[in-house]
């Protein structure tokens, strides 16, 4: 009877961490170092995301936010310009209070390029001029401490004017 309990016991702690590692993990773009990618197009292709456990990036991966907010969890995303880019759109939605910002930069150090917060279900839309064949980071930041999880979409467009010559 005791090794009929022991191993329901195992059953039962193998059960619950493989729950609770499911259920509460972090996203694979939790920090800037694993930020996932986009892809920069001539048109919108949102992608989807999921936070559950983020946590607040630390040091200098936390840069600062706009309108004086803070991010409780954030998530990072990165695209690159093209050669002729120097007009950006990027579209973001979630379900949470929250804010989103691009920057140029690495994960040592940011500059800021764009940023806004919004209430609960209220896009953003931030409209930068970039420099060409350059890196930029994109963090999602959840602006309030609720522990749930939340999700929302984001996608980034070339929208820069392009001139096409003219014969003589």
């Amino acid at each position: 009877m005791k090794k009929l309990t022991f191993i329901w016991k195992n059953i039962y702690f193998f059960l619950f961490f493989i729950f609770t590692t499911i259920t509460f993990g972090q996203s694979g773009n939790d920090n800037c170092a694993n930020a996932t990618a986009i892809t920069l197009g001539t048109s919108c292709t949102n992608t989807s995301f999921t936070f559950t456990a983020n946590t607040v990036e630390t040091g200098t991966g936390n840069p600062s936010l706009c309108n004086s907010v803070t991010a409780a969890k954030d998530g990072w995303f990165t695209f690159t310009t093209g050669a002729a880019t120097t007009q950006i759109t990027l579209n973001a939605t979630t379900n949470r209070p929250w804010v989103v910002a691009i920057y140029s930069g690495n994960c040592s150090g940011f500059t800021q390029v764009a940023c806004n917060n919004a209430a609960l279900d209220i896009p953003i839309s931030l409209n930068p001029t970039v420099l060409p064949n350059t890196t930029y980071y994109v963090r999602i930041g959840r602006t309030n401490t609720n522990t749930n999880a939340w999700n929302g979409t984001v996608c980034v467009s070339d929208t820069s004017t392009y001139c096409t010559p003219t014969s003589t």
